[in-house]
Formats: structure tokens, sequence, C-alpha cells
């Protein structure tokens, strides 16, 4: 699950406490004493902001919807000097405050979608493309790609063009393949769009007979399709449907029925 980074959490703690002190001093400066109004607005910024920035951790705010929002108050802070009085600032403060977790509750979807990426990944041996994402998840082809984007910068996947197909390709799945099906997948990443029986032994090194049983299992969990003789990548060329097959089948066989 996604939350802010301990570096990023630090830079939002101490933006808000500096940005929330400085309107705060602003405000007290003009019914306080300067060390009483230093004092006040020091301790209220760090017991304000401390659980500010916990909650925007909890709630998984973007690092830079806080700092828009900490620079929108520190600039109203600035304005204390032409407001009279300045508690009216009150209100834009607090407006302020609270604009950033709205701003960030956008992203809860994105983080849920990519929580959902290894499972895909895990499904299909480590490649996915645009489509099938889209596909997978309901999402538009531009909105699948900037997810795919994501997980290649947050879960170490690659991008890989071979033979004008884009796939993106998760190392940690290959490598938790069983040693024949990672050795079919990683020809497949060399060639995605399609192999023959012949031409898996020359790029794996391995013979005909040790591919079949691997090639069987790859086809079964739905990662490969055999069509015409040549193996496919499903997230590549999509499932085979066989009910059109059945349905010219059973056309076939009615023609030849008749007298």
């Amino acid at each position: 699950m996604w939350k802010l980074e301990k570096s990023q959490a630090v830079l939002c703690g101490v933006a808000t406490s500096l940005s929330l002190g400085w309107a705060l001093f602003n405000m007290f400066k003009t019914v306080l004493e300067l060390e009483a109004a230093l004092l006040a607005s020091f301790l209220a910024s760090l017991y304000i902001s401390a659980p500010a920035c916990l909650a925007y951790r909890w709630i998984r705010v973007k690092p830079r919807a806080v700092l828009i929002s900490d620079f929108v108050l520190a600039s109203l802070g600035s304005l204390c000097f032409f407001l009279s009085p300045p508690w009216a600032l009150s209100l834009p403060m607090a407006l302020a405050c609270l604009a950033a977790p709205l701003l960030a509750r956008e992203r809860k979807r994105e983080v849920s979608l990519l929580d959902e990426l290894p499972g895909l990944w895990r499904r299909y041996a480590g490649v996915l493309t645009v489509s099938r994402v889209s596909e997978e998840l309901g999402l538009g082809l531009k909105e699948a790609e900037g997810l795919l984007e994501e997980g290649c910068r947050r879960l170490k996947a690659r991008k890989v063009v071979r033979e004008g197909c884009v796939i993106y390709v998760l190392p940690d799945v290959l490598s938790g393949l069983p040693g024949r099906q990672a050795l079919i997948m990683e020809a497949f990443i060399q060639r995605p769009s399609g192999l023959t029986l012949h031409e898996l032994s020359s790029l794996t090194g391995l013979k005909p007979r040790l591919l079949r049983p691997a090639l069987a299992d790859l086809v079964r969990s739905g990662v490969l399709v055999e069509r015409g003789g040549e193996y496919k990548l499903v997230v590549v060329s999509g499932r085979q449907r066989h009910g059109r097959r059945r349905k010219k089948r059973r056309r076939r066989s009615g023609r030849f029925r008749r007298p």
C-alpha cells in the first residue's frame, strides 16, 4: 500500500509547520507582544502540523499537493499586513489546510489499480501489454499506459519494444517461473509476435520434446495460445475464440448431412 515516503513526510511536515507558523505569527503579533507571538505561533504550528502530516500520510496525499497548500497558506499569512483585523484570515487558513487531502484523494484509484498490477503480471508470467491491462481493468488505453509506466518506476519493471510490439516485463515474476517456462518466456520477450516449436527450440537450446510439456502448461494457464502451429502471447494476440470455431463446425457438418 502506497504512502508518503519518510523523506517526503519530513519535507511536508517542515513545510507545513513553517507556513502555518508564519501565518499564525502574523496574526498573533497584532494582539500579543513579539516574544509571546513567536512562542504561541511555534507551539500552535507544532501541534497542528504534526497530526496534519500524519493524516496526509495515512490518506496517501501527493507531496506536491501538500507543498502547494503550504505555499498558499504562507501567502495568505503574508496578507495579514494588509488585513484588518488579521483574524479574518482564519477561514482561508482552514480551507488551505484542508485543500491538500481533498486534492490527494484523486490518487486512491490509481493506488488501488497499481496494487492489481503484480497479480496481472503473475497471471501472464511476467509480461503485460497496454491492451491487456486496459481490458482486464476496464481502463482507457492512455490510462493503462500511464499505469504501466508507473509500474515500471515503482515495481522495477522494464519496457521492451520488439517487432513492433511494446511489452512490459517484471523480472521478479520471470525469476520465479520454473526453469523451462522461464526460458520460453525469455524467448517470447525477444520475439513477442509469435514463435513455432522449432524456433523456440533454437532460441532456448532445448529439444522440442522437452519444450512441449512446458508449453502445454503455459497454454493451459492462459499465458500462451497456439494458432496454426505457432505459439503466441495472449497479452499480444488475445485469447482464442472457441465459440466461432464451434459454430463453423456445426454449419459445415449440417451442410454435409443434407441430402
